[in-house]
This record gives structure tokens, C-alpha cells and sequence, in this order.
């Protein structure tokens, strides 16, 4: 299942980037800028076994974000 959503998320990143090139626009890749975001619950974050994603656009990676919801609030653990 994660490899499916990888290969989804990476098929994404690539139209995102060429849509902002043929609009000549600029994406941010610098490291801070632009990132990912996992949304989760701990139980099933912790189903991908501290796995990284690995997303990139034009070879250039983006940073992962994780971020754990409880009933009433939710934290960010950055890896």
C-alpha cells in the first residue's frame, strides 16, 4: 500500500513541477520551503516502520513532516 501511494504522490510532484514550468512559475524546493506532511494517527503512522517517503521533483528532495492526531490535539514531530 505504501508503495502505491509513493508512486502516486511521485506521479503528483512531477505534473505539479511541469504545470509550473509550462506557467512560468517558480516551486520553492530550498531546503525549509517546501515540505510534505503526513497526517495520521500514531497507529498507523507507526505502520510505516520509521519508512521515509523519499519524494523529490527534479531531484531534489522534500522534506518530510509527520504529524500524530489524538482526539483533541495534534503534534509534529519533524524526522
Amino acid at each position: 500500500m505504501v508503495e502505491s501511494i509513493l508512486k502516486h504522490l511521485s506521479e503528483d510532484c512531477h505534473n505539479l513541477s511541469s504545470w509550473f514550468r509550462d506557467n512560468e512559475l517558480v516551486l520553492n524546493l530550498k531546503m525549509g520551503k517546501t515540505e510534505c506532511m503526513i497526517f495520521g494517527t500514531a497507529k498507523r503512522l507507526n505502520a510505516l516502520n520509521g519508512r521515509q517517503l523519499a519524494l523529490s521533483v527534479n531531484g531534489t528532495l522534500i522534506t518530510e513532516r509527520f504529524k500524530k492526531c489524538f482526539v483533541n490535539r495534534c503534534l509534529f514531530d519533524s524526522k
